[in-house]
C-alpha cells in the first residue's frame, strides 16, 4: 500500500473500501503505470480493462498525456494494453510478441470448430497459427475440473483446431516469464516473424 501525500485532488476523490480510502480504478491504473515496471503495470491495466472497471479510450487518453516521471512507461502501457487478456500470462505473452516486433495477433477471436465456439488466446489467421498459453492455474483443479479432465479437454481442443489446419503452439509459464526466448523460438518455428512495427 502506498500512502499519498501532497496530492489533494486524488485524496479528495478517494473512496472508502474495506477499511481504507483508496483511489478510483482509473487513478489507480494511472498511478501504477507511472510507478511500476512496464510489465507489472500492463498486467494491472489489462485486468482493470477486462473487468470493465475502466474505459479503454479514457484510460488511453490519460496515459498518453502524462509528463514527467513515469511518462515513458505510461505511454508504453497505453500502446500495449488490451481489453481481451484473460490472465496475466496472456498479458506478458502479448508484451513480448509486440516488443519483439512480431506480426500482431488477434486475441480471443471466436472460431466455430466441431459444433462449438473456441476462443484461442492468440491467432495469426494469415499464417494459420494459434498460440495457447498454459498457466499453472489451469491445471490446478480450482475451477472444479480434475487435472485429468483439463488435460483431456485441452487435447480435444487442440485436435479440433488442428483439424481446421491450424498450427497450435503451446507455451508454459516458464516459456513466457522465465525464458521468453523459448516462446520466440516456438513462434519462429511456426512461421511467425517480424511484421510491421506499431507506431509508438
Amino acid at each position: 500500500m502506498q500512502v499519498s501525500r501532497n496530492r489533494q485532488k486524488e485524496c479528495d476523490s478517494a473512496v472508502f473500501h474495506r477499511g481504507a480510502h483508496v483511489t478510483s480504478p482509473l487513478q489507480t491504473v494511472i498511478d501504477c503505470a507511472r510507478t511500476l515496471p512496464v510489465i507489472d503495470a500492463l498486467c494491472i491495466a489489462d485486468y482493470f480493462l477486462q473487468c470493465r472497471l475502466v474505459d479503454y479510450e479514457i484510460l488511453a487518453q490519460h496515459l498518453w498525456v502524462i509528463n514527467g516521471r513515469g511518462a515513458c512507461t505510461a505511454r508504453e502501457v497505453a500502446r500495449l494494453m488490451s481489453m481481451k487478456a484473460e490472465s496475466p500470462l496472456e498479458t506478458v505473452a502479448r508484451y513480448w510478441i509486440l516488443t519483439w516486433g512480431l506480426a500482431p495477433p488477434v486475441e480471443q477471436v471466436p472460431l466455430w470448430v466441431g459444433g462449438r465456439t473456441l476462443r484461442p488466446d492468440f491467432l495469426w489467421e494469415k499464417e494459420r497459427v494459434i498460440l495457447e498459453v498454459d498457466g499453472k492455474v489451469k491445471y490446478a483443479g480450482i475451477f472444479g475440473e480434475t487435472t485429468e479432465d483439463v488435460v483431456q479437454n485441452e487435447r480435444r481442443r487442440q485436435h479440433e483446431l488442428e483439424s481446421m489446419e491450424y498450427t497450435v503452439v503451446r507455451a508454459l509459464w516458464e516459456d513466457i516469464v522465465v525464458h521468453p526466448e523459448r516462446l520466440r523460438a516456438k513462434l519462429a518455428r511456426a512461421g511467425i516473424c517480424e511484421g510491421p512495427r506499431r507506431r509508438m
